[in-house]
């Protein structure tokens, strides 16, 4: 190897750990802290950086967010795709066990799935965003085409990697219900509004019993027996 190309796998290595260090400091400052309250200043300073050296490694705050998500995508499509493919129960039970298993401890990639859309994605360079979002798309499609092969009547919600978009957008929507704003939970409380007090586990525990039971009988419906809901 030349000396100049040696010169320069050393430099990206530095690069790569860097930007790695960097990342990690996003982790560890989003575990304690609201994502309002982290800003470049606070993440340069918990790095040790100067802010300016951010800049090199990530041009926005919400870039450096979004490699954190794809970080941890990346644990939760590892996990989930081993506990896929270590049984062969096949009863919804077995996958209601295995997504509760895999999502419920991951408190940091729940709360980051409910503001990618609103608030990451929105600042974030058009190369950074289609690598995120391929990633993505390829995570769900691998673990999708995994549990479909073990739960077979996933096939009824147009297989399983439509059914973890489903289940993507199902735990946004549950996420940004619980827990509720400040002001709102003053008033949960009150007569007439405890239908807002909103547990995300309890909650998604019944859903997904529901929903999973509903895609097994769909499953078992004659052929031609299933109705649209499209005009």
């Amino acid at each position: 190897m030349m000396m100049s190309e040696k010169k320069r796998a050393r430099s990206d290595e530095a690069k790569a750990q860097k930007r790695a260090m960097l990342i990690a400091t996003a982790r560890q400052l989003f575990a304690v802290n609201e994502f309002a309250a982290i800003t470049v200043d606070s993440i340069a300073a918990e790095a040790k950086i100067a802010k300016g050296t951010f800049f090199l490694y990530f041009s926005t705050r919400e870039e450096l967010f979004l490699a954190l998500a794809k970080e941890l995508f990346s644990g939760f499509f590892d996990d989930m795709l081993a506990a896929i493919v270590k049984d062969d129960d096949r009863s919804t039970q077995a996958l209601k066990a295995l997504l509760c298993n895999s999502l419920f401890h991951r408190t940091e990639l729940m709360r980051m799935m409910t503001l990618l859309n609103v608030l990451i994605e929105k600042n974030v360079s058009l190369e950074a965003l289609m690598d995120f979002k391929l990633y993505l798309h390829s995570g769900l499609v691998t673990i999708g085409a995994a549990a479909q092969k073990r739960f077979p009547f996933l096939a009824a919600a147009g297989g399983g990697t439509r059914f973890f978009f489903w289940l993507y957008g199902i735990i946004v929507g549950f996420q940004n219900l619980a827990p509720p704003a400040a002001c709102a939970g003053l008033l949960v409380n009150a007569e007439g509004l405890n239908a807002f007090r909103f547990d995300f586990a309890s909650e998604f525990d019944s859903f997904i019993d529901l929903f999973l039971d509903g895609i097994a009988a769909g499953n078992d419906r004659k052929p031609g027996s299933s109705r649209s809901i499209r005009a």
